[in-house]
């Protein structure tokens, strides 16, 4: 019961924290199922990763790099709501929208696969584990962070379902500039635990995506 309780009340403050500026704006959005189809997929995101806590958010270790995810999650989805708030009309099945519905929750479920195949060594702060293992499987043999791939394309398809054209483009420089600035962090800590090992994997992988590797005929087609 406690437990039901503590999800609710912090589902309630993530949804006030992430759309109430939208809402303040234009408290009608709230029945319209647009704005429940993205309230939904962050209950799902956030329901599905480690409890965030105070020491996450202000680890020095990272250089604060899970605030910024949240302060950057916090303005995207403000900006994109209020945003919509201002310009909602009725709903209209546009290329755009069928687009922008695939990519929140087929981002989502990108990211859900990755955590739970990272299973323990997935945290909010950049942590080493005890007996800690550099896991290098399945989906983690061709990119790093994919967890971080899965919510990017989430946000983004979050900012095109809500339809908020004229801020797209510092929006995803927002939240390039956090990824970008978590994965350095990242890498960076278990580079030193991990060494020349960690070498090797970055040689083989890809950050966000999987590396292409051209065989030299291609590079042959190149030179031509």
């Amino acid at each position: 019961m406690k437990n039901a309780l503590q999800f609710i009340i912090s589902s309630i403050f993530t949804i006030v924290l992430l759309f109430g500026l939208g809402v303040y704006f234009n408290p009608s959005i709230l029945l319209d199922f647009q704005i429940w189809v993205v309230v939904l997929a962050t209950l799902v995101m956030f329901g599905t990763q480690p409890k965030l806590s105070k020491s996450d958010l202000f680890n020095t270790k990272d250089k604060y790099s899970m605030l910024g995810l949240s302060l950057m999650g916090i303005i995207v989805n403000n900006v994109s709501v209020t945003h919509w708030a201002n310009h909602a009309h009725e709903f209209s099945f546009s290329i755009s929208k069928w687009i922008s519905f695939l990519m929140i929750w087929g981002g989502l479920a990108f990211r859900i696969y990755a955590i739970q195949k990272l299973n323990i060594y997935f945290s909010n702060a950049v942590t080493i584990q005890n007996n800690h293992h550099l896991y290098d499987k399945g989906i983690y043999a061709k990119i790093r962070h994919p967890s971080y791939t899965g919510a990017i394309i989430c946000i983004i398809g979050t900012i095109i379902w809500f339809e908020a054209w004229g801020s797209i483009g510092i929006l995803s420089v927002l939240i390039f500039v956090a990824y970008g600035h978590r994965i350095v962090q990242e890498e960076k800590i278990l580079g030193l635990y991990f060494g020349v090992q960690y070498k090797i994997y970055l040689q083989k992988t890809g950050a966000l995506l999987p590396k292409i590797k051209l065989q030299k005929s291609d590079l042959q087609l190149f030179k031509k």
